[in-house]
């Protein structure tokens, strides 16, 4: 989540050579602290999340964290990309992270006020 990457290059004209020198910090890694699905019916959330990729507790991969999303997008609603579905909030201070996969085209309604309260945290 905090990768970063600094290029440097060195131009030889003697040699007729360039080197590059990339150095990648791939940053603080971050454990989920919880997992909140919204927007599902209670039978499908009950069927996906004993498939989730990452679960609480887990060392945080955004790789893993998206495959899961794009394999079940066929329950995502609205023209929006799948990554728009996907939200990580992070707290620097405990070294954990919250994921939230939002099944709703309705960005910005509460949690609380979609498909009747069937949103759930999974910790």
């Amino acid at each position: 989540m905090t990768f970063k990457s600094t290029i440097a290059s060195e131009v030889n004209d003697s040699h007729r050579s360039i080197r590059v020198q990339i150095k990648c910090d791939e940053g603080r890694q971050f454990y989920l602290d919880q997992i909140n699905i919204a927007g599902l019916d209670r039978a499908t959330f009950q069927a996906l999340r004993k498939s989730l990729y990452v679960r609480p507790g887990d060392l945080y991969n955004e790789r893993l964290a998206a495959l899961w999303l794009e394999k079940n997008s066929r329950f995502l609603s609205g023209d929006t990309l799948v990554k728009d579905h996907m939200k990580v909030d992070v707290n620097d201070t405990m070294g954990t992270a919250s994921l939230t996969y939002d099944f709703n085209s309705c960005a910005g309604k509460p949690e609380h006020l979609l498909n009747g309260g069937n949103s759930a945290d999974l910790r």
